[in-house]
């Protein structure tokens, strides 16, 4: 069994249990307690014949969709918005990390320091290049560098404007 194996199998069997952990943990605290049939107090009658509210059917849509953030999204928001901070949470403040927060601080600061501090360093070459120091009037293409910037610059932010509209309206 090779190094990445070795990594990736106990990763997943954490993973997975923690999924399995919370998915129980979460279905048990969202039932809805049973709905009581409606009874009319001025007939006695009522209680004898009464029969329980049908509740209506499900679309396939709604059912997916129940199941799904039953036994999935709910879970997964559950472990990744963990308050890292549940000590704080009496206080005034208020203050809370959640564990996605964290995760990406500390991988930010391994590939950081892993790739020799190139966010760093490279900041200034990449001004000259955007600058156009490194451009040459004969060479083939019709897509500056400043073009190719902004043309990337504007789709990541317009994806991320379809996104946002996205979460917004669901």
């Amino acid at each position: 069994m090779d190094r990445a194996m070795r990594i990736v199998i106990p990763v997943a069997l954490v993973v997975a249990l923690l999924v399995s952990w919370t998915t129980s943990s979460f279905a048990q605290t969202s039932a809805e307690p049973p709905v009581a049939a409606q009874v009319d107090p001025a007939n006695s009658q009522d209680h004898a014949t009464a029969a329980p509210e049908k509740k209506p059917d499900l679309t396939f849509e709604e059912t997916v969709n129940k199941h799904f953030g039953t036994y999935l999204v709910g879970p997964m928001a559950y472990l990744f918005f963990y308050d890292l901070m549940f000590w704080d949470n009496d206080s005034d403040n208020d203050t809370q990390i959640p564990l996605l927060v964290l995760w990406l601080v500390i991988g930010a600061v391994f590939f950081t320091v892993r790739m020799g501090f190139i966010n760093v360093r490279g900041f200034g070459h990449a001004i000259e290049i955007v600058r156009g120091k490194y451009d040459n009037p004969d060479a083939v293409g019709e897509v500056t560098h400043f073009q190719a910037l902004t043309a990337a610059l504007s789709a990541t932010v317009g994806l991320g404007n379809i996104a946002g509209v996205a979460i917004a309206i669901g």
